[in-house]
């Protein structure tokens, strides 16, 4: 396995969930394997990444983990999720307006 994970790791930083995803394996065994080659210093955590409410590791190669980022307030909470609702909604009126925008050929449709 951990051939596997350090093939997906040189192509870019991995969550945890995502190396469960790609190979098809349970996040117990998987953490066992990351926890004995970051014990070796091998792999590290290279970044962190936001994908709920709390940071999720992006597991690296490397020796030295990334500093932890500081707990946000619930002011820069509320920001962050609207920040994300408002992209949200700009790429469904984004797709709506292309929707709109393409016409029906009434004459064409006789044929």
């Amino acid at each position: 396995m951990n051939e596997r994970i350090l093939r997906l790791l040189k192509k870019r930083p991995h969550t945890t969930d995502e190396l469960c995803w790609e190979l098809r394996a349970a996040r117990s065994t998987l953490m066992v394997a990351i926890t004995r080659m970051r014990a070796e210093g091998i792999v590290c955590i290279s970044a962190w990444k936001y994908t709920g409410s709390s940071p999720a590791k992006l597991w690296g190669l490397g020796s030295v983990d990334a500093p932890r980022p500081a707990v946000q307030t619930k002011e820069e909470r509320y920001e962050r999720r609207n920040a994300l609702r408002r992209k949200v909604e700009q790429e469904e009126r984004a797709h709506l307006s292309k929707q709109s925008t393409a016409r029906r050929d009434v004459a064409a449709s006789w044929f």
